[in-house]
């Protein structure tokens, strides 16, 4: 016994020692677990329900993030507005405000290029703000009064775009390397490990050549992420087929699905957001995507769909990588440019002020004749007649602290100042506005006005550089000398647009606008006052706050609507290429003489009953409804303008003709394209779908239907629901014939509601009874027949179903069509489907 005692005690002993010694050697788990920074992603932020974004915005925002991305469709309109002023307001967590970056969605754009707007706050930290006020104009986007914000609060987006030659203001084509239609917007930025692509809106052979050729190539980052607006993962896959284990791309981003989509293909992840369009009517979702020393980690926060707005779910982990990350640096931002003193004439301007010193505020004033003038201005004045003096203004000015005076002890005189603008865009339109006023008060005739020269005629007279004090010499007067038998020079041409006369005598207003018929015009400050009686003060005329901009076309077509539309025979190539899907069709087509500006006017055949009577080879402008805008152009022969309409899904035939304003003969004129006429629709009739006999009721358990012939070709289906979730998705079994080929992108229909209402869906049905859902373009509320479409590019799989074996829906396994609604419980509703057709 006491051997064991003894024993036992060993043992104990033995087990404390090497329970000491295990715990004096054992390390705590070290894993840090606290990101290091993160990225806030946010796309489609297209919806006027703006509480949706401002609460997913909020939401991402208490995050602090360090980077803000967008992959597309932004509908930043107005900076102190929803979706712009949430957006806005997350990059300013922190001061200096932190980087954006947007992938360009396709409503992002206009004929291709990236939105004057957005490349101006985006380059230059200049923001158009709303500011309340409306103007002449049809629709909220085009009459309300803007104006220009920036400062520190307002950012530039971040220094690889300040810097990127296609998002510059002053680039509205693309290089003449891109053979592409649209500009490349696409650039790569680094930061903390991660590399960032950031592509164009659309696949195209050229941006996959660019991203192929950039993945290959050695590269220090962890991991490459690519953003890119539109989601098609058959087209996204396209950039790294074959290359598997030669890049570092894991993940690729999108948008413009407004549907949430989640897919893995050769070691990438495909997500693609819904974004915040759907608003109410859908779910909406925004992510932020965290950085750690060893992993990246991808949140999603879901907004469900629906009134009132509910909670927040998530955040719900979707993806992960493992990597080596490092803490984020942020990059070193280009200076912006000096606010303009004066924006108070910029309403529907296009581009900068283009009068050089028009304020007067340089403090350069130059010595002539007759006085000291302003730097960039020249004295004018009748060749023979009294000179007025020029002199330095300081007592009243209008803006800033000087102005320019013109005065003429007791003599009539005609004169001003002038300057010349060159590299203008013939056939674009100029605004000139200046401010005056005319003393002493109540002094009869001034004869002040303002004009524009339209080709520049005194451009070569008035050419020596007057930038600087001294400057050289030239020469003053403007016409020819009555005195004299010889010819001495031009006078101002008759050809000179004017201004009305004003008799102001405090600062007023003037105010001109003309077409450009050179690629030189001239501005014209002119009084021409009366003699001045003896007993009279001296005459003054004053001028200061000069502009003149580029503005849009004053009307909405390049022609009357009576104009006869005679073919030009300098057109050549025009091309339409349709994209039903879109709803868009690209025309292009080269003319023989450089065009300052461009318009398609088109019509439908199917429904514009006017135009079908009418003879083709007699057309007028009116004879076509729809008209794209008027796009402005330098001086190219080359044009391209896409146009957007939902008639281009339903139509069988689009009709055309292509307008270019061109200068000829030094007059602008509009060169007509003959018609040109598109068959649109390609279709595959499922005529089975004409039989209510061949229709299956298929409603939720606990609800009823039935269903009838309605019309020769249309079915009837009664619905009645009651407790259940209210859908209804009557089955349509397809024949063998009636099965579409890969070549086909839709089904197309008709849809009438005579009571009740909902969301009209269809769901395809594969030979495996896996099923797809598509949205359609229905409107609701309407009571009359509708032409809608489904798009297979628009489908989800239902996880009701089975899942493909193949992981995509495949037209040619297609062996039934549901066509139904989502209701509300406790109605009755009747729908009335026929029509059904394949569409390419």
């Amino acid at each position: 016994m006491r051997w064991c005692y003894r024993l036992l005690r060993i043992i104990i002993l033995t087990v404390c020692i090497l329970g000491i010694c295990l715990a004096a050697n054992a390390q705590p788990e070290t894993k840090d677990d606290k990101p290091l920074w993160n990225v806030a992603w946010i796309t489609d932020t297209q919806t006027p329900d703006c509480e949706w974004i401002n609460t997913l915005c909020a939401r991402l925002s208490a995050n602090k993030p360090k980077i803000v991305i967008h992959t597309g469709d932004t509908r930043f309109e107005w900076a102190n507005q929803c979706a712009w002023k949430d957006a806005v307001d997350m990059q300013r967590v922190e001061m200096p405000p932190i980087e954006f970056h947007l992938a360009p969605g396709n409503h992002d754009l206009q004929n291709g290029l990236l939105k004057y707007h957005l490349r101006k706050a985006a380059t230059q930290g200049i923001y158009r703000s709303d500011t309340g006020l409306k103007a002449t104009g049809h629709g909220y986007y085009h009459n309300r009064v803007p104006e220009n914000t920036s400062g520190p609060l307002w950012p530039i987006w971040n220094p690889e775009v300040a810097n990127h030659p296609a998002w510059q203001i002053s680039a509205n084509k693309k290089p003449a390397h891109w053979q592409h239609p649209d500009p490349p917007y696409h650039y790569v930025f680094k930061r903390g490990g991660i590399r960032f692509i950031v592509c164009d809106t659309y696949y195209t052979r050229e941006q996959k050549e660019w991203i192929r050729n950039l993945i290959v190539q050695p590269d220090d980052s962890s991991v490459s992420i690519v953003l890119q607006h539109k989601h098609e993962v058959n087209d996204l896959a396209k950039y790294f087929d074959g290359l598997k284990g030669r890049h570092n791309v894991k993940l690729v981003l999108s948008g413009d699905h407004h549907h949430y989509c989640y897919e893995q293909r050769d070691g990438i992840t495909y997500i693609t957001a819904a974004g915040m369009a759907a608003g109410q009517y859908g779910n909406c979702d925004a992510m932020t995507l965290w950085v750690y020393k060893d992993h990246l980690r991808l949140d999603r926060y879901l907004l469900p769909k629906g009134l009132p707005m509910k909670p927040i779910q998530g955040p719900t982990t979707i993806w992960t990588c493992e990597g080596d990350f490092s803490e984020y640096k942020r990059p070193e931002f280009p200076k912006k440019p000096a606010p303009l003193v004066v924006q108070s004439e910029k309403f529907g301007t296009i581009g900068p002020n283009l009068i050089k010193n028009g304020n007067f505020e340089n403090g350069i004033w130059y010595e002539r004749y007759r006085g000291w003038s302003p730097s960039y201005w020249y004295q004018w004045f009748t060749r023979g007649g009294h000179v007025p003096e020029h002199a330095v203004g300081k007592r009243l000015p209008h803006t800033g602290k000087e102005y320019v005076r013109l005065h003429m002890w007791a003599h009539a005189w005609r004169g001003g100042i002038l300057q010349n603008i060159r590299n203008v865009e013939p056939c674009h339109m100029y605004r000139l506005t200046a401010y005056g006023f005319f003393q002493p008060d109540k002094a009869p005739e001034p004869n002040a006005r303002i004009g524009i020269d339209p080709r520049g005629t005194l451009a070569q007279q008035f050419s020596v550089d007057v930038s600087k004090h001294p400057a050289p010499k030239y020469d003053e007067g403007v016409g020819d000398d009555p005195k004299t038998d010889k010819y001495e020079g031009k006078d101002i041409t008759e050809t000179t647009v004017w201004s009305d006369y004003h008799d102001y005598y405090k600062w007023g207003k003037f105010e001109v606008t003309t077409e450009a018929k050179s690629d030189t015009i001239t501005t014209i400050l002119y009084c021409s006052p009366k003699q001045r009686p003896a007993e009279k003060p001296i005459y003054e005329m004053n001028w200061d706050s000069v502009e003149l901009y580029e503005v849009p076309w004053p009307t909405k077509r390049l022609v009357a609507n009576d104009r006869l539309l005679t073919p030009d025979k300098g057109f050549k190539n025009l091309i339409v290429t349709i994209q039903p899907e879109f709803n868009t069709a690209q025309v292009t087509w080269k003319t023989s003489t450089p065009s300052g500006a461009s318009q398609v006017l088109y019509r439908f055949k199917d429904w514009d009953a006017t135009a079908q009577k009418k003879d083709d080879k007699v057309v007028r402008s009116k004879d076509f409804l729809f008209k794209s805008q008027v796009t402005y152009e330098k001086s190219e022969k080359f044009h391209r303008i896409e146009i957007e309409h939902p008639e281009i899904r339903t139509a069988s035939k689009l009709e055309l003709i292509a307008l270019s304003r061109a200068l000829t003969d030094g007059h602008c004129v509009t060169l007509c394209s003959p018609v040109v006429s598109i068959s649109l629709a390609n279709t595959i009739p499922i005529t089975s779908g004409d039989s209510a006999d061949n229709w299956r009721d298929n409603i939720v358990p606990g609800a009823s239907m039935s269903h009838h012939p309605h019309s020769p070709k249309g079915t009837l289906f009664k619905m009645q629901f009651a407790d259940s979730d209210p859908w209804c998705y009557p089955i349509l079994k397809l024949k063998d014939k009636e099965i579409p080929d890969g070549s086909f992108r839709g089904l197309g229909l008709t849809v009438q509601l005579l009571e009740g209402e909902g969301i009209v869906r269809v769901q395809f049905v594969e030979e495996s009874d896996t099923r797809y859902a598509v949205e359609t373009n229905f409107k609701a509320g309407l009571h009359q027949p509708q032409q809608i479409r489904a798009m297979f590019n628009n489908r989800l799989w239902q996880s009701t179903s089975p899942r493909d074996p193949d992981g995509r829906l495949t037209p040619e396994k297609i062996k039934a069509v549901m066509v139904g609604i989502n209701s509300k419980r406790h109605t009755t509703v009747k729908m009335v489907v026929s029509d059904l057709t394949w569409i390419k």
